[in-house]
C-alpha cells in the first residue's frame, strides 16, 4: 500500500491502497444538536460518502472508445465549420451574379450661395443643393444601407485637389432611397489655407454601400463613375464670387 499526503487538505489525508481512494477523516467529538453540529454532521457525512468513490484505470477497450469518440467529435466540428464556411461563400457570390446598377441622377447642382465670409482666419462659404437622385436600383437581399455624400472639389496653388463633404445623408431602407430636395445644407465648405474667392468647383455625388455580407464597396470617387445627365453636365460646377459677402 502507497500513502500519499496532500498539505492542501485539512484534518485529512487521502490513502491509495491499489486502485481504491478513500478519505480518513479523524474521529470528531461528540456534538450537540445545534445548527452547528448539524453541519459538522453533514460534513462528517460528505466525507463517508466521498470516502467510497473509486477511480479505477481505463483499460485498453474503454481508451480506445474515448479515443474514437473525441475522433468523432473533432471531424463533426470541422464539418459543421466547413459548412457554415460554404453558405457564406455562396451568399457572398451569389451578390457577384447580379447585374451592376446605378442611382439614377435627375439633378444635381448648387441651388444658393448664401454666404462667403472669412471666419477664424479662414474662408467659409455656406452652400444649399439642389439634389434628386434615385437609390432604388442599388437595392437587393445584401444591402445593409447606403451612405451617399456630395463632395465639392476645386484646384488650388497650395494643394493641388481639395476635396470637402458638404452634405452626406445615410439610407437605411428602400423605401427611403430617394433624395430630393432644392435647399438642403448640412456642411460649410471651410479652407484654412488658400482663399475661396473666384474659385470654381465641382459637385461630386458619392455613395458607399454597406452589405450584410462582404466587404464595402465605395462609388462615386474614383472607383466608379456615376452617370449622370447629359443636360445637366454643366451646371454641376460653380464659381465663387470675387468678394466676400
Amino acid at each position: 500500500a502507497r500513502t500519499r499526503s496532500f498539505s492542501s487538505v485539512s484534518a485529512s489525508n487521502l490513502l491509495m491502497d491499489g486502485h481504491r481512494w478513500r478519505w480518513l477523516v479523524p474521529p470528531s467529538p461528540q456534538l450537540s444538536e445545534s445548527p452547528a453540529s448539524l453541519a459538522c454532521c453533514a460534513t462528517r457525512a460528505a466525507w463517508r460518502a466521498a470516502s467510497r468513490l473509486t477511480l479505477r484505470p481505463l483499460t485498453s477497450a474503454a481508451a480506445a472508445s474515448h479515443a474514437y469518440a473525441l475522433y468523432v467529435a473533432l471531424w463533426s466540428a470541422r464539418a459543421g465549420l466547413g459548412v457554415l464556411g460554404l453558405l457564406a461563400f455562396a451568399n457572398v457570390a451569389s451578390t457577384w451574379m447580379l447585374p451592376p446598377a446605378s442611382p439614377t441622377v435627375n439633378s444635381l447642382r448648387v441651388y444658393d450661395l448664401r454666404r462667403l465670409h472669412q471666419f477664424r482666419g479662414s474662408d467659409r462659404a455656406i452652400l444649399t443643393v439642389d439634389m434628386d437622385v434615385d437609390f432604388t436600383p442599388l437595392w437587393n437581399w445584401n444591402v445593409k444601407q447606403i451612405f451617399v455624400f456630395v463632395v465639392a472639389e476645386y484646384r488650388g496653388s497650395v494643394h493641388r485637389r481639395n476635396g470637402v463633404v458638404i452634405f452626406d445623408h445615410i439610407i437605411e431602407s428602400e423605401k427611403d432611397s430617394i433624395i430630393k430636395g432644392r435647399d438642403l445644407i448640412k456642411y460649410p465648405l471651410v479652407d484654412e489655407v488658400e482663399s475661396l474667392k473666384d474659385v470654381s468647383i465641382q459637385l461630386k455625388l458619392g455613395y458607399d454601400v454597406h452589405p450584410l455580407f462582404g466587404p464595402m464597396q465605395l462609388f462615386g470617387t474614383g472607383q466608379r463613375v456615376i452617370p449622370y445627365p447629359a443636360d445637366d453636365m454643366g451646371t454641376v460646377n460653380f464659381t465663387f464670387p470675387t468678394v466676400y459677402n
